[in-house]
């Protein structure tokens, strides 16, 4: 039996951060503007017109100790340089003094994010027969397989695919699901220094109930065990159907972070 405690925590949001820096690596070579911060023993990143969603925030602040007002002012004045809103992801094992902060200023919740964490081991179970799982390092590939899932339309697909570039580089492997030789699904995992980071896993609502998505949580639990991870873990919707599957497929609740966005400013 294994518990979540601070230590698990800390080794989760550390991976997280690196695959945010990761990617902002990789868009900073293609494309100006892409930038990262070391603060609080977290990191603040912006990833430019060309990123998801999550490298364009502040991860892992106050788990190593309190966050002071001058971190936060830090954070703030990196994205008001970038022209974009100040977001902080709230992992609930950080110091108070980072909610504490966060409060005075105004800021308010804008989601929640429920943290799912197995042993690798224990998700990197069998494929069925009837799939065929393969490695993918085409955007264009990637955008056939997966945009539906993500709901982009065909007006978003230049920005999809140059997206892809980073997320299909290495230390990431993606794959995509074949069933019938149709392609049914995809899914990434970021090989993080101390886990195995599940993301960009999409399965087009025509495929949906078959086990696409408990089969690719499998085949990158294999790649986690056999880069010597002992941890994977995902980042979903509270609600819903995949957060559901995921436990399916092994992964338990760690905790629920929280996205705390800025107040506009006047």
């Amino acid at each position: 039996m294994w518990l979540v405690d601070e230590d698990l925590a800390r080794l989760i949001e550390a991976d997280q951060a690196e695959s945010a820096r990761h990617f902002v690596r990789i868009q900073a070579a293609r494309h100006a503007g892409p930038a990262w911060i070391e603060v609080a023993g977290g990191v603040a990143a912006f990833g430019g017109p060309f990123a998801g969603p999550n490298v364009g925030r502040a991860w892992g602040l106050g788990l190593h100790g309190p966050v002071t007002a001058d971190d936060v002012d830090r954070v703030e004045a990196f994205y008001d340089a970038q022209g974009a809103r100040t977001e902080f992801m709230v992992c609930p094992f950080a110091d108070w003094s980072l909610d504490e902060e966060l409060g005075r200023r105004g800021y308010r919740a804008k989601r929640f994010e429920q943290v799912l964490v197995g042993r690798a081991e224990d998700v990197a179970g069998a494929i069925p027969d009837d799939l065929t799982i393969e490695p993918c390092h085409d955007p264009l590939v990637w955008w056939e397989t997966t945009h539906e899932a993500f709901g982009f339309g065909p007006d978003r697909r230049d920005w999809f695919v140059e997206v892809a570039r980073s997320v299909l580089s290495a230390p990431s492997h993606a794959f995509v699901a074949r069933q019938g030789g149709q392609l049914v699904g995809g899914g990434v995992v970021f090989v993080g220094a101390q886990a195995g980071y599940l993301l960009g896993c999409g399965v087009p609502p025509a495929h949906r109930g078959r086990g696409i998505q408990r089969a690719l949580v499998a085949v990158r639990g294999h790649v986690a065990l056999d880069a010597g991870r002992e941890w994977v873990f995902v980042g979903c919707a509270p609600q819903g159907a995949s957060c559901t599957n995921l436990q399916r497929a092994g992964l338990r609740p760690a905790y629920t972070a929280v996205v705390m966005t800025r107040p506009a400013q006047a």
